[in-house]
Order: structure tokens, then C-alpha cells, then sequence
């Protein structure tokens, strides 16, 4: 019998899928997807609204603290949708909330504080146009991750994010302008910061890193040239910390690598110093001589 032949045949899809997909905090409705025809050369602007609407914040945020933030492209490490973004092609795009009671200072450039009785919690964004953190104005919350990739800030200032025991590793690397690192103290899980490319970086605030037991390894000061003030209890407590200074260190103060009131129980693993001049700043504070190595 003759062979029969079958012609595969497909029809092009008229329809563009938007995918809605968001954070922890909303809920999406169903459907989550938006179609929109191929040919109707539509950006984000033109379906923005119509994505806003399909989120809904979950029973458990208070609508007068978290609200919508911004949308990303994929995920919530994605790329930043802006309004002009064409819409050509299948996309899924991610909704992001965020804490919305910031208390602003100099012209909405320094968050100072929190409402007392409405903490953030859980992962915040630090909004497009903030310098400075002020001195414990995000302490004793509940904030799990911190995202900086909207600022370069200027001042991290003593204890703006101290006692958030559940915060996760800290990524400072937009924040170029830099010069003062503070606020950590006793935030439990932090196993890693990330502020190598803050090279203007001159003081590290009193209580900085005080009790991070989390942070190992080798924290590499080294590089950092204008670095010259390490304020008392910097690094108290961090008893799995090996700290390396620059030469460009001036002053340090008292307990900046322990507290000899704990019987040495609460001191940094080991201090990496450059010459004999740091060794003495460094010995002044009683740290134990022993566990100073000279480094050139």
C-alpha cells in the first residue's frame, strides 16, 4: 500500500503570556498570567496596573506595613522592570513588597527609625535615595534579609541593625561611598558581609560585629586604606573571627576584640596585624599578645 504521509502543521500562538508570580507577602490571583495579542506592542506600563491588581497581601502583613515595592523581571534577584520595558515576548514577572513605615530624616535621605509597635520583619528593602542609617534604627526587629541594591549609602551608623537574630548574610557591594560600617551586634546568623568595594570605608562603629559568632573565617581588612578608627567592642564576641587591620589604623578602642571581663571566652579568634605599631594598638586594648600575628 502506498505510504501515507502526514503534514505536521502548527498554528501560531496570536497571544503574548505574562506570568504573575510574587513574594511571600501576596497572594496571586488566578488567573496569574496576563495575555496580551503580539501585535499590540504594549509595554510594562500599559499592564502594570493590571498585574497590581491581581496581588492581594496575605492575611498575616498588616496592609499599613507592607505593601507593594517594586517588579523585577523572572525573579526577586531579577532585573528591574521599568515602564518602558517592551512586552514582545512570553515573560514572568515578580512582584516585591516591602516594609512602608520608615520614619525619614534629612530630606528623606536617613531612615531614623521605626514605629515602636510595628517592626519590620521578615526581608526588607532599603528605597532608592537613602545615605544614611541612623544610629539603631532598624535594631531589635525581626528582619531576616536586607536588600541594598537600591543605595549607596554613605553611613552605617552604631547599632542601626543590632539584635535582628534571624538576619542572613549582608551585601554592601553598590555602597561605594561608604565610610562608616555599623550595627550588626548580635545578629546571630550573619555568616557573611560583603563590603569589599567599600574602599572609603574610615571608621567601624563601636559594637559592630559584637557577638556574631556566625562570622568565620578571615575578615580581610587589609586593603582598606582609609581605615583608620576600630571603636570599642567592634568585634567582641566574634570567637570564630580571625580579623587582618591595614597599616592605615590609628586608633582603636577599648574591648574592640574582646572582653577581658569574660576570661577570654569573648574574644575574636586572632588578630592579623602588619607591623609592630598595630601589634601595640592592638595589645593596648588587653587582647592577649599571644594570639597576635604579625603579618608584613
Amino acid at each position: 500500500s502506498p505510504t501515507q504521509v502526514y503534514k505536521a502543521q502548527w498554528k501560531e500562538n496570536d497571544d503574548i503570556v505574562v506570568t504573575i508570580k510574587a513574594d511571600e507577602r501576596f497572594d496571586v490571583s488566578k488567573p496569574s498570567t496576563i495575555k496580551i495579542p503580539k501585535s499590540s506592542n504594549k509595554k510594562w506600563a500599559d499592564i502594570k496596573k493590571e498585574a497590581n491588581a491581581k496581588l492581594t497581601l496575605k492575611s498575616d502583613w498588616d496592609k499599613n506595613d507592607y505593601g507593594l515595592y517594586d517588579w523585577k523581571i523572572e525573579k526577586y534577584e531579577g532585573v528591574k522592570l521599568t515602564d518602558d520595558y517592551p512586552i514582545t515576548k512570553d515573560i514572568t514577572v515578580f512582584a516585591r513588597s516591602n516594609y512602608i513605615p520608615f520614619q525619614f530624616q534629612e530630606n528623606n535621605t536617613k531612615i531614623y527609625y521605626f514605629l515602636d509597635d510595628h517592626p519590620p520583619k521578615g526581608r526588607i528593602i532599603i528605597p532608592k535615595g537613602i545615605k544614611i542609617l541612623g544610629n539603631q534604627c532598624l535594631g531589635y526587629a525581626e528582619i531576616t534579609h536586607v536588600d541594598f541594591s537600591d543605595v549607596n549609602l554613605k553611613e552605617m551608623q552604631k547599632a542601626c541593625l543590632q539584635v535582628n537574630p534571624e538576619l542572613d548574610d549582608i551585601d554592601l557591594s553598590t555602597c561605594t561611598d561608604l565610610t562608616m560600617l555599623g550595627g550588626f551586634r548580635d545578629c546571630l546568623k550573619l555568616k557573611t558581609i560583603d563590603f569589599s568595594k567599600c574602599k572609603k570605608l574610615t571608621t567601624i562603629t563601636g559594637n559592630c560585629f559584637r557577638g556574631c559568632t556566625g562570622l568565620t573565617g578571615i575578615m580581610d581588612l587589609s586593603q582598606f586604606s582609609n581605615l583608620t578608627l576600630i571603636v570599642g567592642g567592634a568585634f567582641a564576641g566574634c570567637t570564630n573571627l580571625i580579623v587582618k587591620l591595614p597599616s592605615s589604623i590609628k586608633r582603636i578602642e577599648s574591648e574592640a576584640f574582646g572582653d577581658p571581663s569574660y576570661a577570654g571566652a569573648q574574644y575574636c579568634k586572632q588578630v592579623i596585624v602588619p607591623n609592630q605599631a598595630i601589634k601595640k594598638l592592638v595589645k593596648d586594648v588587653n587582647y592577649p599578645e599571644e594570639r597576635i600575628l604579625v603579618q608584613p
